[in-house]
């Protein structure tokens, strides 16, 4: 298959053949198994591709684009930092509250909720008890 024939298979889909051109690549698709899964790789790429275009963009989608790029530009940087950063804020602050109302049943249900007092409280260890405790180190702890 050469290079010629390529091109020949390429500009066929847009219908720019003369006759002479088309016998030529009828009678080479006939003779060259290449040549024709190229082709059939061609049409399958083709219909993907005219098939999802149409769907990727919804009406008025560069009248869109070209709206938002002049606000863009005609906004502070900052507005639009403070604007994207409490609209992130926003995300992270509804599902860590989620996340929290979670923990804070699950463990209501199995019965490991402690008091406040209990979890911010200490035992009953005295500032002297703590300092009365010495810590000897010997030659093999360092070591």
């Amino acid at each position: 298959m050469n290079n010629k024939l390529l091109e020949l298979l390429y500009r066929s889909f847009d219908g720019d053949l003369t006759q002479e051109e088309n016998n030529l690549l009828e009678k080479a698709l006939q003779e060259s198994f290449k040549l024709r899964e190229e082709m059939t790789k061609m049409i399958l790429l083709r219909t993907h591709v005219s098939g999802s275009a149409a769907k990727s963009f919804k009406p008025f989608f560069a009248e869109r684009v070209a709206n938002r790029m002049k606000e863009i530009a005609n906004s502070n940087p900052q507005q639009e930092f403070l604007g994207s950063l409490s609209y992130v804020f926003r995300r992270v602050a509804i599902g860590a509250a989620i996340v929290f109302t979670l923990l804070f049943s699950a463990n209501l249900i199995e019965g490991k909720f402690h008091s406040f007092e209990k979890n911010v409280t200490s035992s009953e260890m005295s500032l002297d008890d703590v300092l009365a405790t010495t810590f000897t180190p010997s030659l093999e702890d360092i070591l």
